[in-house]
């Protein structure tokens, strides 16, 4: 099969593309920025370096097309809601527009939902509260009118973590002060719980969507194991062997959810394998290789 993987260049790109040319599909990726690779040893048939603000067109029909390229700024960086737009919604009509493909996957966002006491599935209210969640609901609401549901997918992810994300995400900005000794400050109630998802454990649900070869509607991935994240910066202080000093500024009430992945058990025979405990274990690993 012909599969495009936009923001090919991205955390969750690279990883995906690992995966994906291990198998005989062709493997094509689009982006418009390099962050600094040679992308003639880039491992894909064809490269395209394209802005999707912008028109375009690609003349390659495909089989998959995984639309993971998107504008995500966390606390630690700024960007108004039209610029949101202008990337994640409009972005999305430019590809969709652009190619010729039987299936799409879009990469969405657990946090488009409401906020509630108990379990979150597929079926529970959307609510988003941020730009960004606001955007990545309305790109969906986009590709429903483009695709029929056999043919779309949409995975809702959590906090998606692993050696090579980008160093203002929790757990790399935790294990940097750890590392260094210095305070971990946390922005939310400690007992804010955190639910994650290994990128090797996203990974590999693109990879069983292919083998069902069908779409697969909304589907939401998560690790079911949470965390406060006052235990998580305790647990990265205890891995670190640090002295850094924890605190909060927040002693707000939170409402206690937890997002659960049955469904995608049932449809695509996946559930998350790495624990929180692996998860922090390998990224320290990770860090220290680094640090040499």
């Amino acid at each position: 099969m012909n599969i495009l993987v936009t923001g090919a260049t991205g955390f969750i790109g690279k990883a995906l593309i690992h995966e994906l040319v291990q198998s005989s599909h062709n493997i094509f990726g689009l982006d418009n920025k390099n962050n600094g690779q040679d992308l003639k040893s880039f491992p894909v048939k064809q490269f395209f370096d394209q802005d999707l603000t912008q028109p375009f067109h690609l003349e390659i029909p495909f089989d998959y097309v995984f639309h993971l390229g998107a504008l995500n700024v966390t606390h630690v960086g700024r960007a108004e809601y039209p610029e949101y737009h202008r990337v994640n919604v409009q972005g999305t009509e430019n590809l969709i527009k652009a190619v010729n493909t039987k299936k799409f996957v879009l990469m969405s966002t657990a946090k488009v939902y409401q906020r509630q006491e108990g379990v979150i599935d597929e079926g529970s209210p959307v609510g988003p509260e941020g730009d960004y969640e606001r955007s990545k609901l309305e790109a969906e609401e986009l590709c429903r009118r483009y695709f029929d549901e056999k043919d779309l997918t949409i995975f809702r992810a959590v906090n998606i973590v692993g050696p090579g994300q980008a160093e203002k995400a929790v757990i790399p900005v935790f294990f940097k002060k750890a590392l260094n000794s210095e305070p971990l400050e946390i922005i939310y109630s400690v007992h804010t719980l955190l639910q994650m998802l290994y990128i090797g454990d996203l990974a590999r649900t693109f990879i069983l969507l292919l083998e069902k070869d069908r779409g697969a509607g909304v589907i939401n991935l998560c690790s079911e194991e949470t965390i406060p994240i006052g235990k998580l910066a305790e647990r990265i202080v205890s891995i670190c062997r640090s002295k850094s000093h924890i605190y909060s500024k927040s002693d707000k009430e939170i409402i206690c959810s937890k997002v659960t992945s049955q469904k995608a058990q049932d449809v695509l025979g996946w559930r998350a394998r790495m624990s929180v405990e692996d998860i922090l274990k390998n990224y320290y690993e990770f860090v220290s290789g680094i640090n040499g």
